[in-house]
């Protein structure tokens, strides 16, 4: 009869062994589900932020590339400018030596007076040399 209640006994054993075992792998399987789910968010959140990543590349290239562009175009604007800006020293010069030349010919004071007519004529009335204005035949007058 002994035998039999250690028997007894070691099957209770067992079993109040087994059971907690069950509750332990119970336990282990909720915390591998919540494992499971977390990893699945997390992979979900990884997808969506290379996706995003990629969207922001594919972004800073088309920046780069709009860069170059307006970069080529800057440089061209430059050249344009260096171009036109000598072109005008030179025409500055020319202006000057024209200029110079002029005042060296004996007729300066009539070019002058040329120069006063021509500004007279943009700005006001003629005049004649009493201060009365000019007309033309429809007795018009002369505006500059």
């Amino acid at each position: 009869m002994q035998q039999i209640q250690k028997l007894i006994d070691n099957y209770n054993d067992n079993a109040d062994n087994l059971a907690l075992q069950n509750q332990l792998a119970l336990q282990h399987e909720s915390t591998l589900t919540n494992l499971n789910n977390t990893g699945a968010t997390l992979a979900n959140r990884l997808e969506t932020d290379i996706s995003t990543g990629t969207s922001i590349a594919e972004r800073l290239e088309s920046d780069i590339t709009t860069g170059n562009a307006l970069d080529v175009v800057l440089k061209a604007d430059i050249a344009n400018g260096t171009t036109l800006n000598n072109n005008l020293t030179i025409t500055i010069s020319d202006g000057k030596n024209v200029i110079a030349q002029l005042q060296n010919n004996a007729n300066w004071q009539i070019i002058q007076q040329m120069f006063f007519l021509i500004n007279k004529m943009s700005i006001s009335n003629l005049e004649d040399e009493n201060g009365d204005y000019l007309v033309d035949e429809n007795n018009l007058e002369f505006i500059g």
